[in-house]
């Protein structure tokens, strides 16, 4: 089975986006994959949640008084928005984390409102500008609770990093996994998309309490994970408590989802890394699988088939995406 996107300008093919996917369900079993299931990729963002779990299992969420939103946060690829700035700001302040000590740098707000904002007032774009400043924030908290290095967090070899790789390598039941390092200077791991669904199963399964609580957070505060206009906002809005979804870099995205007593694990990998392609992606499996219906009325129609514009706001194409048996 294959998964190609077309990109259409007019009523001609110009591009070809390619992907490959993998559906787990409650048991394990695999329900859908395309032809490589087992391709290894560097998850990138789509790791946020598991990288969230010292923060909750070390007691450091509780202790500083998290909120479902702060948690939520933690885990995000967030817009830049002003709330998403002031939330950040807000935890930061409380809790005694200077915004200095992140390791992330910093960039241009995803969202291109609050881009144009920061370029028309002359704003200094600071590391909690960063998509990833709350997971940062997240990992400092950690650290503090548990009397850990606050300066080279990052490194692969710092304790909380080492916690992080040895829980997932406890969850997927491997080792060692190897790791890179990801766009915001802390590791990212290199695993299989089918992995990478079997580990958002369990996200989403609430098997683990302490994971359950961070697939609380995120669903129920799916603005802090994304933002507007933003796909992973979008589906957790479209299905409230029963999808979460999370984007990673390079065309990267995994879902948990749960459907009456059933729990499934999807992800997925453009191969070319382009990310316009994996929402579509996303939802084309989710029609192959019947579930798309009660999902297309609730504001994702234009991630179905998105539009191409071009300068001037004129529609001048689409991407549309197929399953090839």
């Amino acid at each position: 089975m294959q998964l190609v996107a077309n990109v259409i300008r007019g009523d001609r093919v110009e591009s070809i986006h390619r992907a490959e996917a993998v559906v787990v369900d409650s048991a394990g079993n695999t329900i859908f994959a395309t032809g490589n299931p087992d391709l290894q990729t560097y998850v990138r963002s789509s790791a946020k949640p598991f990288q969230a779990y010292p923060l909750v299992e070390s007691g450091a969420a509780e202790s500083f008084h998290l909120t479902p939103k702060e948690l939520a946060l933690c885990c995000a690829s967030h817009n830049s928005e002003p709330e998403h700035l002031k939330t950040v700001r807000n935890v930061q302040e409380r809790t005694g984390i200077s915004e200095e000590m992140l390791l992330c740098g910093t960039h241009k707000p995803l969202d291109e409102e609050t881009a144009n904002d920061v370029l028309r007032n002359g704003l200094e774009l600071t590391p909690n500008y960063n998509n990833c400043s709350g997971k940062h924030t997240g990992m400092l908290l950690a650290c503090k609770h548990l009397s850990l290095s606050l300066e080279n967090y990052g490194d692969p070899k710092h304790p909380l990093q080492v916690r992080i790789r040895e829980y997932l390598e406890n969850i997927l039941e491997r080792s060692p996994i190897h790791m890179g390092i990801d766009g915001c200077s802390v590791p990212t791991f290199f695993l299989t998309i089918r992995e990478v669904a079997s580990a958002f199963r369990r996200l989403a399964s609430a098997d683990d309490p302490l994971l359950a609580t961070i697939y609380n957070a995120m669903t129920q505060e799916p603005y802090m994970v994304a933002g507007r206009n933003r796909f992973d906002t979008a589906i957790m809005e479209a299905a409230p408590g029963s999808i979460i979804s999370k984007v990673g870099a390079e065309g990267v995205r995994a879902l948990g989802i749960r459907r009456g007593d059933e729990i499934y694990g999807m992800a997925l990998k453009i191969l070319d890394g382009n990310k316009r392609a994996s929402a579509p992606v996303a939802l084309k499996i989710f029609e192959h699988l019947g579930w798309l219906d009660a999902l297309s009325q609730k504001g994702l129609g234009e991630y179905i088939s998105p539009k191409i514009a071009n300068r001037a706001g004129l529609r001048v194409g689409q991407i549309t995406v197929r399953i090839i048996q």
